[in-house]
């Protein structure tokens, strides 16, 4: 599952400003920021708090 949470966070940054602008409720900086967690400091995420 933390493998395709990575690569959400990645194929997120792929998508058009536009696309992105048009769908502002989205956390985008969180998205990816999720990424950089799970593969940086894997050790340190709290699973219960990202649900």
């Amino acid at each position: 599952m933390l493998f395709r949470m990575i690569q959400i966070s990645e194929n997120a940054k792929k998508l058009s400003d536009e696309y992105k602008l048009h769908r502002g409720n989205v956390p985008w900086n969180a998205i990816y920021g999720l990424r950089n967690r799970i593969v940086h400091d894997y050790g340190n995420v709290d699973r219960k708090r990202h649900r």
